[in-house]
């Protein structure tokens, strides 16, 4: 991985074997990995670990991995932090359903090294480039450029940094921002 920073991962797992590959392929990538076979310890560690990925087999003892992922949902989203469910067949209304819930990929055995590396680096892409607008570099950036910027929500401007409503005579003080279309003539 490109990133010299750790990435933690926490790891649901049963099997010792599969066990070792997986740890096996994300230190080779420079991931911190952390391992439980314990679905509820799982779920009080993920809180305590603070992942940035969790990967969880289907079946962990006392949960399986839809139970696992309903329990920590609320926290994933909040924080931004993928869950991938690993499987030891294809089961393709498994996927589906999962699909629905949110669950953000699968691993199917028998596991590929450089498909498990590929999916991982491109999901902490993905979440590095979504987390750039909750960081608050990125909102002095936005502020304090002088190229005119605006974001949009519902034909509804929601944001506008200040070059912006000076360019267009929009004051501070309005509570609620103008339509799009009041301001642009499509």
């Amino acid at each position: 991985m490109k990133n010299s920073t750790r990435q933690k991962v926490l790891l649901i797992l049963t099997s010792e074997d599969e066990t070792r590959l997986f740890r096996n392929i994300l230190e080779s990538i420079n991931c911190e990995v952390t391992v439980i076979r314990n679905g509820e310890f799982a779920i009080q560690r993920a809180y305590e670990y603070q992942p940035e990925l969790i990967i969880c087999q289907n079946e962990v003892n006392d949960f399986n991995g839809f139970q696992l992922y309903n329990q920590l949902k609320n926290r994933l989203l909040k924080k931004g932090i993928p869950f991938f469910l690993y499987m030891d067949q294809f089961n393709k209304d498994d996927v589906l359903i999962g699909l629905e819930m949110g669950i953000d990929n699968f691993i199917v055995s028998p596991v590929e090294s450089s498909t498990l590396v590929n999916k991982i680096e491109h999901q902490f892409q993905k979440v590095n480039e979504l987390r750039i607008f909750d960081k608050q570099k990125f909102e002095m950036y936005f502020e304090s450029t002088p190229v005119a910027k605006f974001t949009v929500k519902n034909n509804r401007l929601i944001k506008a940094n200040s070059a912006f409503r000076r360019l267009f005579n929009i004051s501070e003080v309005l509570v609620q921002l103008p339509l799009i279309s009041e301001i642009f003539d499509f």
